[in-house]
């Protein structure tokens, strides 16, 4: 490969990075079957996708029905996270399924990098982002308090109490905080 055509080395940057994930959809796969399931995640893909363009993420990637999403700033963040949430009352495939989202959000230094994917984040701060998904409930966001102590006032106000998530092999917990996410308003039947 000539060096004129070469990706740009890997580089650490200060990144601010979203999980998210749909929560429901082993149970509806259950009831509707696998091509339901892949007709809801098609329109996902698209939809978030494009969502990730608008509000500026620096990288996308999809992982079964999840997502993580890494931003150069931070305040990019909330306006996507809301724009997916809304998708719950926006898009036809989420109608009456019981479907809701969880994130997590998660600020760090990252390893990005060019690859023939396209762009990509790794390293520990995006494997916290990750596990930081693990107790969200349904509609929430959790957040780390390392990224919350950049959020505006509004969103600080909302956070629950201070809670710790154990890690793998580290013996600091990571602190985190909870935050409900605003319900969509849903689509009425016309019946």
């Amino acid at each position: 490969m000539s060096s004129a055509t070469a990706s740009p080395e890997p580089a650490t940057k200060n990144l601010a990075i979203v999980y998210g994930d749909i929560a429901g959809t082993s149970e509806l796969t259950i009831a509707e079957g696998d091509l339901a399931i892949a007709n809801i995640l098609k329109a996902f893909f698209d939809r978030v996708g494009h969502l990730a363009h608008i509000h500026h993420s620096l990288t996308l990637k999809f992982i079964g029905d999840a997502f993580l999403a890494s931003f150069e700033n931070i305040e990019d963040t909330m306006p996507f996270i809301d724009s997916v949430q809304g998708l719950l009352s926006q898009e036809k495939a989420f109608f009456g399924r019981n479907l809701a989202f969880k994130f997590s959000l998660h600020l760090g230094e990252a390893v990005y990098m060019q690859t023939s994917y396209g762009p990509d984040v790794f390293g520990e701060n995006v494997n916290i982002a990750a596990q930081l998904n693990e107790p969200a409930e349904r509609h929430q966001l959790i957040v780390s308090q390392a990224a919350l102590d950049k959020l505006p006032e509004h969103l600080r106000a909302r956070a629950g109490a201070s809670e710790a998530l154990p890690r793998r092999r580290e013996p600091n917990p990571v602190q985190f905080r909870r935050i409900e996410i605003l319900l969509p308003e849903l689509p009425h039947d016309g019946g």
